[in-house]
């Protein structure tokens, strides 16, 4: 099995799209998506296997008064490439680029059934999360 980490390259937004549209139902239009992509602050990503786009991280900057943190989200995967041992080479690959950036943190969220997975890549839970959707 060969990986590929590629940035996201607007010849792969019907792929994102898709992938986000089946793990979160999130109705994207291609030019939300579009400005998603052409943002500065935000490292988007794709993951290949065997030439199939698999995965889609994306890895946000956020400047705060005196430092950087990083955040990660949108790590939405398609079902078949679960537990191949992806997502850790994944973060990593994100974690190396975090600390090119200069972030003294990253965080990272996701669903409550991914919450044995992560610690085993050295995130750990520190505080709650309150979340208000609209």
């Amino acid at each position: 099995m060969y990986i590929k980490i590629l940035p996201i390259l607007k010849n792969y937004i019907y792929e994102v799209l898709d992938i986000l549209n089946v793990r979160f139902g999130s109705p994207l239009t291609t030019s939300s998506k579009n400005e998603y992509i052409d943002d500065p602050s935000i490292l988007n990503f794709v993951s290949e296997i065997n030439n199939d786009i698999i995965r889609t991280p994306a890895l946000y900057l956020i400047k705060k008064n005196n430092r950087k943190i990083s955040l990660i989200e949108d790590f939405s995967v398609l079902q078949y490439s679960e537990r191949k041992g992806v997502e850790k080479l994944i973060i990593e690959h994100l974690i190396k680029l975090v600390k090119i950036e200069g972030a003294y943190k990253t965080i990272l969220n996701s669903n409550k059934k991914n919450e044995l997975f992560y610690p085993k890549i050295g995130f750990k839970t520190e505080q709650i999360r309150l979340v208000k959707h609209y």
